[in-house]
């Protein structure tokens, strides 16, 4: 979907995927993705996203930690819908 020609792009686009500026997004009320490197060696921030991850799957199969209820309202879950995987995963490009 083409909303409007972009003025002096260098990129030329493949027929997939979508690409808005901020300033039109933002007044539409969109989020941005967070783009996560899962390129092995890179995991600065992968490793405390899959923990935190893997500490809400701890809590929802452990009633007495609150169970699937507590889990359902951990933070980290209202940001993972923002977040994409990118890079490669075994550590060599398609």
């Amino acid at each position: 979907m083409m909303c409007e020609e972009i003025p002096n792009r260098t990129m030329s686009f493949s027929g997939y995927g979508l690409a808005f500026t901020r300033t039109f997004a933002r007044r539409r009320g969109a989020n941005p993705v967070w783009y996560l490197d899962i390129t092995p060696g890179h995991d600065w921030l992968t490793g405390p996203i899959n923990n935190m991850v893997s500490d809400v799957e701890k809590i929802a199969g452990d009633p007495f930690k609150g169970g699937e209820g507590a889990a359902a309202e951990a933070d980290v879950l209202r940001l993972t819908p923002f977040i994409e995987q990118m890079g490669a995963p075994s550590g060599r490009r398609k």
